[in-house]
């Protein structure tokens, strides 16, 4: 299992970064984590042809981890010519916001008939779903206001668990998220503790070693958190970055 980092600023482009995307390629599939308005552009500049990608996963309906389906998806139908089927996985009403979205960007977009199979599909609030024989995703939802819910996930393939936080303050389900994860991807939108809906390292560093997650890595960081980031213990995560699990 081989997860890339193409993707890993917050919405305004803070230091330069793109909207959140990994991508995660197992043994048989290849999966993209959030598509933000700037995926295309991430995938692109990566070398990662849209029509490999199998999955799209989405933790919740803001532009900076949903807005690139449109992109992605009429992509598909005029340039790269898909025809192999495609999965959009994501929160409860996430189908409703995605055609939304087309409408608004792309007038009449919304009604196109696709050359290859599209298949959408709505997790459960504090579910489990299992996306064919080797992956299964848990959700937990979170706190951070978004049109849908948003939901943390934990997902479980190849023997190896990877949490992520999605954006969101600390709640109590992101224990079950982190817990023992081989992998934390985890925002950290702020250094210091500041308001709602978003983490900070200062809570980060306070929270997790209880509960032991093998690695961690810092995503959807804004530019003050950038510009202390050189003294933070966890790893921040770098566009172009790729772990092996």
């Amino acid at each position: 299992m081989i997860l890339k980092f193409l993707g890993v600023g917050d919405a305004f482009g803070s230091g330069g970064r793109h909207n959140a995307c990994f991508l995660l390629d197992l043994a048989d599939t290849r999966m993209i984590i959030e598509c933000g308005a700037t995926a295309m552009v991430s995938l692109r500049q990566h070398g990662v042809q849209p029509n490999s990608v199998e999955m799209i996963v989405i933790s919740h309906g803001h532009g900076d981890h949903f807005g690139g389906l449109p992109f992605f998806l009429l992509d598909a139908q005029l340039v790269s010519r898909r025809t192999d089927p495609l999965a959009i996985v994501g929160p409860p009403g996430i189908e409703d916001r995605l055609w939304q979205l087309m409408e608004s960007m792309f007038p009449g977009s919304s009604k196109t008939k696709f050359r290859f199979p599209l298949h959408l599909v709505e997790m459960q609030i504090d579910g489990m779903i299992a996306l064919g024989e080797a992956i299964s995703i848990e959700t937990r939802e979170v706190s951070h206001p978004s049109g849908t819910a948003t939901l943390a996930l934990r997902l479980v393939a190849e023997g190896k668990a990877i949490g992520y936080t999605a954006d969101t303050e600390w709640v109590d389900a992101l224990e079950y998220i982190a817990r023992d994860a081989d992998i934390l991807i985890s925002e950290c939108y702020h250094a210091e503790t500041k308001g709602k809906f978003h983490l900070d390292y200062q809570t980060l560093r306070s929270k997790l070693p209880a509960l032991n997650p093998k690695r961690v890595i810092l995503t959807h960081l804004s530019a003050g958190a950038l510009e202390a980031s050189a003294s933070f213990e966890y790893e921040v995560a770098h566009e172009g970055m790729e772990v092996s699990l």
